[in-house]
């Protein structure tokens, strides 16, 4: 019994210390989900959280061997940042922690800009010609 409750007391420091690195951060910096939030039946959907300043809302995704897309929607920095890390989750009773994943992320928000200035710019030749 003594055995069992040393195992459970080292999954849960474990678990602790893991769930503080793969916590998400709220502050629209770093980290921060950035996901459109579930839409309640028969309303309106929320708008999209808002990153900080120099900062751009991205997906960082991966292609499982089975064909499933995950992805994750989260606030990082505009330029140079390129990769996610993923932290898998904690199996049950688990001895050590899972390797954290290195994902691709792209920015999405910049995608949007560049659509408005092309619209923009579009509209602007019409009108002159």
């Amino acid at each position: 019994m003594d055995a069992a409750t040393e195992i459970a007391d080292a999954f849960d420091d474990l678990k602790a210390a893991y769930d503080a690195k793969a916590a998400f951060a709220t502050t629209g910096e770093t980290n921060t989900l950035c996901a459109f939030p579930a839409k309640a039946k028969d309303a309106d959907q929320l708008p999209r959280p808002e990153c900080a300043d120099n900062f751009c809302c991205g997906a960082a995704q991966k292609f499982l061997k089975d064909g499933t897309k995950l992805a994750i929607e989260t606030c990082q920095r505009n330029e140079g940042v390129h990769t996610y890390q993923y932290y898998p989750p904690l199996p049950d009773g688990a001895a050590v922690e899972p390797v954290p994943e290195t994902w691709r992320f792209q920015c999405i928000s910049g995608a949007q800009k560049l659509i408005a200035t092309a619209t923009a710019a579009l509209a602007a030749s019409y009108m002159m010609a």
